[in-house]
């Protein structure tokens, strides 16, 4: 199965007070069908990647 994804800008949001960069992706099959909504959250924590991904 092919798929194709499509992915909105980044934004930065506030939470708790900290500047997270935030990402959201859609991945649809290719007869349209929307299979999955991703939200991505990433931020650098003393020196390391801390992400969180949502479906």
């Amino acid at each position: 199965m092919s798929l194709k994804a499509i992915m909105s800008d980044t934004e930065t949001q506030m939470i708790d007070g900290l500047e997270i960069e935030k990402y959201e992706m859609d991945i649809f099959a290719l007869s349209g069908e929307k299979i999955i909504n991703q939200l991505m959250y990433s931020r650098l924590i003393n020196g390391f990647d801390f992400s969180i991904n949502i479906n």
